[in-house]
């Protein structure tokens, strides 16, 4: 899988030191009885990705996995067993460097940043994070982050799934199917390897929820490429495949399904802006746009119109992170991607004349007049083109589903509401702002604990009316979060000497 490299190096104090971003305390549960409706919930599957596993800051790991929409649809219909690949804190975030999920740091001198958490000593192997290995029989969370459609049918271990064919391994496979430790012909199955579509037939389950494609989308995006891994139509066939073979094969159960979000709706693409702006200019407005009347240029790029990024180019927040170098210095702070017109007006109000900041240029922003590389930008063009892959696989997502008579959840168009709008829960506005905004955690891709509740209230909507039943979704205390915001957007890079860590 690609891997979403981050240590990062922000302006200003993001965050209030100590607080706890995306860790609440244990449910508070009071629901009325279970009527299950038409449906029948005792035995609960669900299959997927990332989100279905319950991935949070670029790691899965038991204390988020335990929040996770699926955990939480599992806990409404008040099943008597929902058994989780559950992955020891603080999980995997790069398993060759034994590092665990983001957290956020500050450095000696307050500036705030992200880094992934170190494995403790005792840990050398990822194998020994899975809790449950010898759990008998397969997980009722079948959600591998990562997984594509196709590895729904297809992918048995890390070298079968289809970002191996790409040269990615992805060793969740190994960790979630198990296929080497057991034999699943002892557990009636026809064939000792399975993938994950015939793991959630041997469950017997009475309910599946099935919430796929979304990789097939955003992995390219995160690369900086709008062209999604396979077309529609190929998309059509794997997807009636998966959701056809479940409804048929396990023809006394129940199934709901979702639709796939806009990659426009997540921080990744919104937080990073397009522009710069005059450092004695006010550098945006409320909304994050530039204020009316203020000069602002375009990064440099390697695509875009005139190599300068222009409104409509998204860019990716690992830019914050880049380093082309690998000396710990994020080259935006050293001038990559700014236009050379404003580095120079930046060091002229240190006080340097024209003359004298255009010599010192070279010196003080070593990698101005650089362009920032493709993969870390989506022009319009590419915008255009996942967004329309996104509305094909949509319309096969409706289609399929609809034909099989499986009701769905409208996931898009409710993402693209709370990406303007922001959400209520439990009494406090959330946003989609990266960091402070709460809907979202800190791999800018994958939503908080607030973020999966919310998604898992419109999967109970769309199950209730669907089939009758009263689910009701638990309520988590008020995450506790930074009510610092982040000031504004940086109208350059910060000047300091690099974070150490």
């Amino acid at each position: 899988m690609k891997k979403l490299t981050f240590i990062l190096a922000l302006t200003g104090a993001l965050l209030m030191a100590g607080c706890s971003l995306f860790a609440p305390e244990e449910f508070t549960l009071d629901p009325p009885p279970v009527d299950s409706g038409t449906a029948d919930f005792s035995v609960y599957v669900s299959i997927g990705n990332s989100l279905t596993a319950g991935y949070q800051s670029g790691a899965l790991y038991e204390s988020t996995q335990q929040y996770g929409y699926a955990m939480q649809l599992a806990d409404a219909m008040g099943v008597a067993s929902f058994e989780v690949p559950w992955i020891a804190d603080p999980g995997i975030y790069d398993a060759d460097l034994k590092l665990g999920h983001l957290q956020v740091v500050f450095d000696d001198e307050g500036n705030a940043g992200l880094a992934p958490i170190l494995w403790p000593e005792e840990i050398v192997d990822p194998a020994q994070l899975l809790l449950n290995a010898g759990y008998v029989g397969p997980y009722h969370n079948l959600g591998v982050p990562g997984a594509t459609t196709f590895d729904m049918l297809h992918a048995m271990d890390q070298n079968s799934c289809y970002t191996a064919q790409l040269g990615e391994p992805n060793a969740y496979f190994d960790m979630i199917l198990r296929n080497e430790g057991f034999d699943w012909t002892l557990f009636g199955a026809d064939s000792t390897n399975l993938a994950v579509v015939d793991q959630a037939k041997l469950a017997d389950p009475t309910f599946v929820s099935v919430w796929i494609g979304n990789n097939e989308l955003l992995m390219p995006a995160t690369a900086g490429e709008g062209t999604p891994f396979y077309l529609a139509t190929n998309f059509e066939d794997l997807y009636s495949d998966v959701l056809g073979g479940l409804v048929t094969d396990l023809p006394d159960a129940k199934f709901v399904t979702a639709d796939l979000p806009y990659v426009t709706s997540i921080p990744f693409f919104t937080t990073v802006p397009w522009f710069v702006i005059d450092p004695d200019q006010n550098p945006v407005d409320g909304d994050g746009n530039p204020d009316n009347g203020i000069q602002f240029v375009g990064l440099l790029a390697e695509e875009g119109t005139d190599s300068l990024l222009a409104s409509g180019d998204l860019v990716c927040l690992t830019l914050l992170s880049y380093d082309s170098d690998s000396n710990g210095v994020p080259d935006l702070n050293e001038g990559l991607g700014i236009p050379d017109e404003v580095l120079i007006e930046l060091l002229k109000s240190g006080g340097m004349t024209y003359e004298e900041a255009t010599a010192a240029l070279p010196l003080a922003f070593p990698h101005h007049g650089s362009e920032i590389p493709g993969g870390l930008t989506l022009v319009a063009t590419e915008v255009a083109s996942i967004l329309e892959a996104t509305d094909n696989y949509n319309t096969v997502i409706h289609s399929v589903a609809d034909g099989l008579g499986v009701p769905v959840v409208e996931v898009n168009e409710y993402f693209q509401d709370v990406s303007v709008n922001g959400a209520e829960y439990n009494g406090e506005e959330y946003t989609t702002t990266f960091v402070t905004g709460g809907l979202f955690s800190l791999d800018g891709v994958h939503p908080s604990n607030v973020g999966y509740a919310l998604i898992a209230e419109k999967f109970i909507e769309t199950i209730n009316e669907a089939y009758g039943s009263n689910l009701s979704a638990a309520t988590m205390p008020t995450v506790p979060r930074s009510t610092t915001e982040i000031d504004g957007l940086p109208t350059l890079p910060a000047r300091f000497p690099g974070m150490p860590f």
